[in-house]
């Protein structure tokens, strides 16, 4: 079977598959981020004569394996526990919510005008594949749909604050705990999920000029996408579910990308990304008495309107520093504003009180990606398709203003093919 028919079946599969399976890239997730990989459209010889025909490599099937794992958060001075990014718990406003619903509050009367305070350690640990399709469709247009799919593990432990507890309040209180729970739906603070992330697929108009402006290469486009939401959404009665996406909000973004060859082999560039997801009405946990919104007393429908997000990337690349051998630095600065709350319960007693859950809506987060790779675009093998190996790190930092998000370590290997 020659090399053209072999691309022919690739992408008919692609198309079969993705037609019932597309699942996006994410950026606007506090939790764990799937961080895109810039890949050169170039020029490159069709034989071993460096003045012979040329073909324009713009297209690319991408695939990865990765691992991700995080067991703290950025705080606003300070690490923090995962659930703390929704701010801290005090167990007596639970049972103040407790009793505005006209149910017994678990905690005994002296202990109910106490702030009893509790920290939340989590970790969330992971593995899943990735896969990435950018086509140039025609002239200067070109698309591209990506997906994953993970087993995320989470869970989430509460250590007592005991300073203002006395003999043997604290197992008192422990066990007053574990009944509000029960009296507000709260299944488990453990959980796995399997699943996928939102839908991502865009358009985008762009050229490549060679030998323009001083630089051996440019590559500029501007990007629309759409993001479906298609991923699994957190789960209202188990605080330790995470969403895969946007949890159930469909968004708009648009994107400027810009990369320039320097000089042979020496590139740099710079991605600009803002992203929107749309309003949505949904059943959420509703805090009534400034409760830790993960453990608000009521489950009712709350309007949310998501705050934008917007990604700065740029990011340095040397190819062929030994035969195909190369490398890249990404850095990737992750900023989401506030989000809008407003309840949407037909009986709006007792009123809610959505404050903390506006506060603590936005954040922001700090990436260093590493990638080492080979590229046989870069040694004398004038086959049609010429894979790209790659070993990937990404390792949040704290360089300018990391807060509200979770420190998650990604790890893993790729495969690409440029076309």
């Amino acid at each position: 079977m020659s090399a053209k028919n072999i691309r022919f079946f690739l992408i008919i599969f692609i198309i079969s598959y993705v037609t019932n399976n597309i699942f996006g890239v994410i950026y606007d997730n506090r939790f764990f981020r799937v961080l895109n990989t810039p890949f050169a459209r170039r020029n490159i010889p069709c034989t071993a004569d460096e003045l012979g025909p040329y073909t324009l490599r713009a297209s690319r099937v991408r695939g990865e394996g990765f691992f991700l794992t995080a067991s703290k958060a950025f705080g606003s001075d300070a690490d923090i526990g995962i659930p703390e990014i929704f701010g801290p718990f005090n167990q007596r406003l639970l049972g103040e919510g407790i009793e505005c619903l006209g149910l017994e509050n678990p905690l005994p009367p002296e202990l109910r005008d106490r702030n009893i305070l509790w920290g939340i350690d989590g970790k969330l640990q992971g593995e899943g594949i990735e896969f990435m399709w950018d086509q140039h469709l025609y002239g200067y247009l070109y698309g591209g749909i990506y997906f994953f799919a993970a087993h995320i593990v989470s869970r989430q432990e509460f250590m007592l604050n005991e300073v203002s507890l006395q003999e043997n309040e604290p197992i008192i209180a422990e066990r007053a705990l574990r009944r509000m729970f029960d009296l507000v739906g709260i299944e488990s603070v453990k959980s796995s999920e399997i699943g996928f992330s939102d839908i991502n697929c865009y358009l985008r108009v762009g050229n490549v000029w060679d030998y323009a402006l001083k630089f051996r290469r440019i590559d500029a486009g501007l990007s629309l996408g759409v993001l479906i939401p298609s991923g699994v959404t957190r789960s209202i009665s188990n605080p330790a579910s995470i969403p895969f996406g946007g949890n159930g909000h469909w968004g708009v973004y648009g994107r400027i990308d810009t990369e320039f060859e320097l000089k042979e082999d020496w590139i740099a560039g710079v991605w600009l990304l803002a992203i929107q997801r749309l309003k949505k009405t949904q059943l959420q946990r509703i805090p009534i008495k400034d409760e830790q919104p993960l453990y608000g007393a009521v489950v009712g429908r709350a309007e949310v309107d998501p705050g934008i997000t917007v990604v700065f990337q740029p990011y340095v690349r040397l190819d062929h520093i030994r035969d195909g051998l190369g490398a890249m630095v990404q850095l990737f600065v992750i900023w989401h504003s506030k989000d809008a709350w407003r309840d949407a319960r037909q009986d709006m007693n007792p009123p809610a009180t959505f404050e903390t859950n506006r506060q603590k809506s936005d954040w922001t987060v700090e990436y260093a990606k590493l990638n080492v790779f080979y590229d046989f675009d870069k040694v004398d093998i004038f086959t049609e398709i010429r894979p790209q190996f790659s070993f990937f790190w990404e390792i949040p930092v704290q360089y300018f203003a990391s807060h509200g998000s979770v420190k998650t370590n990604r790890v893993g290997v790729s495969f690409q093919f440029n076309f």
